[in-house]
């Protein structure tokens, strides 16, 4: 059945004036033959065939392509593609990805993107590695994949939707977020456990929803400090803390703390499971966006999942004054810049 469906999607005009010819010609041999009752069946079936391949066809052309998308730090390439079949089983994307490996330029290895250098990158942040790895990360999403999908679905697909898992230190998953933008449809997914994913963040449709207001109130979001305000006039640096969970941010943890604004957008509980995270990332952006926007620079320091880091750097794409933070030693130090992303524009 499988290479039934490949065979159609390569060729289905041809097949389906083929099938309607076949049919054609096996109905004048039976009224030759004078069995005209079987050479009439014979035509309705090679028209039936000929409208059926002909509207399979034109439904395909009228939906999007999904295609599974995992961001990985396995560094065996086998435990990459492990995780990648897992993430296919569970969003129903296998058929996708046989189509994608017998038809497209896409081969199912380049569907799980991995992290390189991904134990040392965790232990620095030295900018010219972490600079390095993060422009490797996006240019196989964009060149390897993003591309050369764009040209291939011309004719076959409405479109396509990313259905990604970015299971990268978190730095890493908002600068992904930061590359993509806006411009792209993505269905971001969370990673419990191996094998157990939830769709935490649709953004399919419309991207530009990440920037919007929730659609209902989201209580228990805490700023720290309670009783600071914006500035009146620009500042030169913030130090921006987005935490979830039962720890609440340290905001002494940052090398500049002394010199520097804090203030921190806390939610002191877990994000509740296998349900809709975007109203979440929306009134974390409704609160942070106004001091991002009043400051010249900003460090953003993170304790949240990867999905929800990944939406939060589609919001803030066009922020370059943006600087990430990656936390080890006990520390949140600068590690990777949004501007990065500008010296070549990726999915332009």
């Amino acid at each position: 059945m499988e290479r039934l469906s490949r065979l159609l999607h390569r060729h289905e005009l041809l097949l389906s004036i083929g099938v309607f010819g076949v049919a054609q010609m096996g109905a004048d041999v039976l009224a030759d033959l004078e069995y005209g009752t079987a050479a009439a069946v014979v035509r309705l079936l090679g028209l039936a065939a000929f409208v059926g391949i002909l509207a399979q066809s034109l439904l395909q052309r009228n939906r999007p392509l999904d295609v599974p998308l995992v961001f990985t730090e396995a560094e065996r390439r086998e435990d990459a593609r492990a995780q990648l079949k897992q993430f296919e089983a569970h969003t129903r994307t296998e058929r996708t990805v046989k189509t994608l490996d017998a038809s497209s330029p896409v081969r199912e290895e380049e569907l799980y993107i991995q992290l390189r250098n991904a134990a040392r990158l965790r232990q620095t942040n030295d900018p010219a590695l972490w600079k390095d790895t993060l422009s490797q990360l996006v240019r196989e999403w964009d060149e390897e994949v993003d591309e050369r999908l764009k040209r291939w679905i011309t004719g076959h697909y409405h479109g396509m939707v990313y259905y990604v898992n970015p299971d990268v230190v978190l730095p890493a998953a908002f600068y992904l977020g930061a590359a993509v933008g806006l411009r792209r449809d993505l269905k971001i997914y969370q990673r419990n456990s191996p094998g157990n994913y939830h769709l935490a963040i649709d953004l399919a449709g419309n991207a530009r929803r990440v920037l919007e207001p929730p659609d209902h109130e989201i209580r228990g979001i805490q700023q720290i400090p309670a009783d600071i305000d914006l500035p009146e006039t620009r500042g030169e640096q913030l130090i921006l803390h987005l935490s979830i969970g039962r720890h609440p941010p340290a905001l002494e943890a940052h090398p500049d703390h002394a010199k520097a604004d804090s203030v921190a957008f806390y939610y002191p509980e877990s994000l509740p499971l296998n349900e809709n995270w975007l109203p979440y990332v929306q009134a974390f952006v409704q609160r942070a966006k106004p001091w991002v926007d009043r400051y010249r620079q900003v460090d953003i320091c993170m304790a949240l999942p990867h999905s929800f880091a990944m939406a939060l750097g589609m919001a803030f794409s066009r922020s370059l004054h943006i600087r990430l933070c990656h936390w080890y030693e006990g520390e949140y130090k600068p590690a990777a810049a949004l501007r990065w992303i500008e010296q070549k524009l990726p999915f332009d």
